[in-house]
């Protein structure tokens, strides 16, 4: 995907090089031998397109169309500061995300299923869509743990980092005439490596978590709706 959404809200400028208006450098000591120093806004993207299709070709899309709504988060995310919880249950702040977690998340769950192929329409909004001849969904979401996790400093002060992602979804859609509501649990980690740590490592492992749960939205929308109605099936017979 060449252009992507949050680059309308930044003009053209690349994410990776926007200052820190007003606050400079973040240096916070997480470890003797780590630190994150960033004066940059960080965002966790999908890939670029055809990093993540396998084989390089994508399966028939379901006649489905799924909204993804909004994404609600514990008081503890709604800020914009990366949120690090040290072995005590102590948390800090820092860093700056370019966005809200939830927001990006959300975002972040918009473009995987997209870039996947395997719906035959996903909107950012249930009016946006425009298939009205076909099934459709909505999926809302509420942000429960989205933080890095230190380990005990051990004898040569080294300290593990572990990001985090807990999710609650719920996807609300009509099947046979009947609405029904399925909930669709995440809560996943990601050890960091020693030598990544650094924000970059954070938003890496952060993407990793963030794709498993796309998948996860994916086969269960998959299971729900199946793969019998497809854009090529009877329903699109001419």
């Amino acid at each position: 995907m060449s252009t992507r959404w949050i680059r309308t809200l930044f003009g053209t400028a690349n994410l990776a090089i926007l200052p820190l208006a007003g606050s400079g450098c973040i240096n916070v000591q997480l470890g003797s031998n780590d630190d994150i120093t960033s004066s940059d806004y960080s965002i966790v993207e999908w890939p670029e397109e055809g990093s993540d299709t396998a084989g390089g070709s994508s399966p028939t899309p379901i006649d489905l169309a799924v909204a993804v709504d909004t994404f609600q988060a514990r008081q503890i995310y709604v800020t914009r500061r990366l949120v690090v919880r040290r072995p005590s249950g102590e948390v800090s702040y820092h860093h700056v995300w370019a966005i809200r977690p939830a927001e990006n998340v959300r975002q972040f769950v918009i473009d995987g299923l997209r870039e996947r192929g395997r719906f035959r329409e996903v909107a950012d909004s249930f009016f946006m869509l425009t298939r009205r001849d076909a099934p459709r969904c909505i999926i809302r979401g509420e942000l429960l743990r989205y933080e890095v996790q230190l380990g005990e400093e051990d004898s040569d002060g080294n300290v593990s980092w572990t990001a985090r992602v807990h999710l609650r979804a719920v996807i609300v859609g009509d099947r046979s005439g009947a609405e029904m509501d399925t909930e669709v649990p995440f809560d996943k980690t990601r050890e960091i490596d020693g030598d990544d740590h650094s924000m970059h490592g954070v938003v890496r492992a952060m993407r990793t978590l963030l794709k498993q749960f796309v998948t996860v939205l994916e086969k269960e929308l998959v299971e729900i709706w199946g793969p019998g109605t497809t854009a090529q099936g009877e329903g699109a017979a001419g």
